[in-house]
C-alpha cells in the first residue's frame, strides 16, 4: 500500500477553527471521504480545495470501503473526515481505517494536540489499534510534552505503541528531517521498514545528525545476550539488567534520564563521544525502560522507544 489515509480532525461549530495542518492535508488529497458531502463541501469551498469527494457513511461504509483501500494501494492519497469531530470515533470511518490496516497499512496518531478551536477529540479507546504516536513534530514545543505525557500513559497500561518523530512541512521554519525517526530495519525496504517501526526499534532525535545507543544484558548466567530498542527481555525470576547508553553529538549541558513505569530511575550527564555509560537496574516485575535526553532548558533532544522486560515462566 502505497498511498496515504489521513484520518482529518475538522471544526464543530466554526468552520474558521480548522487547524492550517487540516487544511493543508485536505488540499494534498486526490479524494476527499466523507460522511455528508454536502456539508464537508462547505468547509472545502471555503478553503478554495477542489478535490473529488465520495460518501462514507454509516449505510454505505462497508460498500464503499474497498473502493478507497483500492485507491490507496494505487499510492493515492485519501483524506476521511466527519461532519465535524474526529472521524472514526463516534462517526462512521473506523471500518476504512481498520481495513486499511488489515491491508498493511501502518495507523498513526499524528499531531495529537495540535491547536485547534472547535476540535474535539479523544484517542484513548483508539489507541488499542493504533502503531504510533507522533510524541514530536517540529522544533520541541509545548504540544509535544502532553503528546509524550500520553504515550507513557498508554505504555503504563500496558499496551505497546511505537512513538514517531516528524518534521512539520506546514511549517516554513522546520527543514526536512529536524525532528527525525531513526529506524532499525534488517534491509532496506518499505515492508522491512513499517514492520520495525510496528515493533518499535526506533530512537528520536532533533536532528539526523545525533545518535543514541541503548542496549541491555542480563547479569547472571553464561551467555552475555544484548537485546536493543524495542526488544523483548524475558526472564524467569527477577534479575539485575545492565543498560548500556551512548549518545554522540549531544549539547555539553544535556542530561540522560532512564525512565521506567512513568518514573525517572536514573539522571546522568550525557557524554558527546559516543562513550558507552553503564548503569546497573534490579528488576523485581514486568517493566519497560526508555531514554530521554533534554538540555539544560528541558527541550528535547533526543528518546528511545522502550526495551521490554517480562518476568515468569512462559507457557
Amino acid at each position: 500500500m502505497t498511498g496515504t489515509l489521513y484520518v482529518v480532525a475538522t471544526p464543530i461549530g466554526n468552520l474558521a477553527d480548522a487547524s492550517p495542518r487540516a487544511i493543508e492535508t485536505l488540499r494534498a488529497a486526490d479524494l476527499i471521504a466523507c460522511e455528508d458531502t454536502r456539508a464537508s463541501r462547505t468547509l472545502l469551498a471555503r478553503h478554495g480545495i477542489n478535490a473529488r469527494t465520495v460518501a462514507l457513511h454509516e449505510h454505505n461504509e462497508r460498500a464503499a470501503t474497498p473502493k478507497l483501500i483500492a485507491a490507496l494501494r494505487d499510492g493515492k492519497n485519501v483524506a476521511l473526515v466527519s461532519d465535524a469531530g474526529t472521524p472514526g470515533l463516534a462517526d462512521p470511518g473506523a471500518w476504512l481505517v481498520a481495513e486499511a490496516h488489515r491491508a498493511g497499512a501502518l495507523i498513526s496518531i499524528n499531531h495529537p494536540f495540535v491547536l485547534c478551536g472547535g476540535c474535539a477529540w479523544s484517542y484513548d479507546a483508539a489507541a488499542r489499534d493504533f502503531d504510533a504516536i507522533e510524541v514530536w513534530n517540529g522544533p520541541w514545543d509545548f504540544t509535544d510534552e502532553p503528546a509524550l505525557k500520553m504515550w507513557e500513559k498508554i505504555l503504563q497500561s500496558g499496551r505497546r505503541i511505537t512513538a514517531v518523530a516528524s518534521s512539520d512541512s506546514h511549517r516554513p521554519d522546520t527543514p526536512i528531517g529536524e525532528p527525525a525517526t531513526h529506524v532499525a530495519a534488517k534491509v532496506l525496504s518499505q515492508a522491512a521498514l513499517l514492520k520495525a517501526i510496528r515493533e518499535g526499534h526506533a530512537f528520536l532525535t532533533d536532528g539526523a545528525s545525533r545518535f543514541v545507543g541503548f542496549e541491555a544484558e542480563v547479569t547472571t548466567g553464561k551467555h552475555r545476550s544484548r537485546w536493543s530498542i524495542g526488544d523483548e527481555i524475558r526472564l524467569n525470576a527477577p534479575g539485575t539488567l545492565r543498560f548500556f547508553i551512548s549518545t554522540e553529538g549531544t549539547r555539553p549541558d544535556a542530561t540522560v534520564s532512564l525512565i521506567s513505569n512513568g518514573q525517572t530511575i536514573r539522571s546522568f550527564p550525557a557524554k558527546t563521544n559516543g562513550e558507552p555509560q553503564v548503569v546497573e537496574i534490579d528488576c523485581r516485575h514486568d517493566s519497560y525502560f526508555r531514554l530521554e535526553v533534554r538540555d539544560g532548558k528541558k527541550a528535547m533532544l533526543a528518546l528511545t522507544n522502550p526495551i521490554y522486560v517480562k518476568i515468569g515462566r512462559q507457557r
